[in-house]
């Protein structure tokens, strides 16, 4: 079962990485536009209404990009919202305006998605792909074999605050691995304290909060 998680988890990784949709700027992608990097772009959300409205731009450069913008007549600013403000019509009539050689297309409302470790725009049926050997993965270290290198309460402060690298992590090296060398003693292993104390450090310099999934 162990391998079979991990096989999964790889799998999943990689589908992430090659389709989703990484976080990106709207100043980033003028740029790109205007060097000629980036020549075609989709736009999808709501269409213009009386003041402004929210959509996102899509884009390649190698990865597959998005960022919300604002598009608006007055200006101004909308509490809570972190992207790009831009005084237009509409984010299609923007860009073919100023980037008359770029394909611009609206692709209409934008769709549910999900979002994992920050890669957007993915399939919800990859998300609960990743819930089942998310949690498959949380149930082999409750009720499996004992795991080597930590006890079980080691793993689960691992869990708690590394969770988005604590499943590939502990399938790895919670048993046996082809070329990860064995622990010489396989009794002497990171006990709850110990473990606690050191991913909450790491945690502390990765980014003074806790990671979850």
């Amino acid at each position: 079962m162990r391998w079979v998680l991990l096989a999964a988890w790889i799998v999943l990784v990689v589908f992430t990485v090659l389709l989703g949709e990484r976080e990106g700027r709207f100043g980033d992608l003028e740029k790109d536009l205007a060097a000629g990097k980036v020549t075609e772009v989709s736009v999808s959300g709501e269409m213009p209404g009386e003041q402004q409205s929210e959509q996102t731009v899509h884009w390649r450069d190698g990865l597959f990009r998005r960022t919300d913008v604002i598009m608006t007549y007055s200006g101004g600013e909308r509490p809570g919202f972190h992207g790009t403000i831009v005084q237009a019509p509409n984010a299609v009539t923007y860009l073919q305006q100023q980037y008359p050689g770029v394909t611009v297309r609206s692709v209409g409302e934008r769709q549910a998605t999900s979002d994992f470790y920050g890669f957007g725009n993915m399939s919800p049926a990859l998300g609960i792909l990743y819930a089942v050997v998310y949690f498959g993965t949380l149930l082999r270290i409750i009720a499996g074999p004992q795991p080597w290198r930590a006890t079980r309460w080691a793993w689960f402060w691992v869990w708690c605050f590394l969770a988005p690298v604590a499943p590939p992590l502990f399938l790895t090296l919670a048993g046996p691995t082809p070329l990860v060398p064995a622990p010489k003693n396989l009794n002497r292993r990171l006990t709850g304290g110990w473990a606690l104390l050191l991913v909450a450090f790491v945690s502390a310099v990765l980014g003074g909060t806790a990671l979850s999934f």
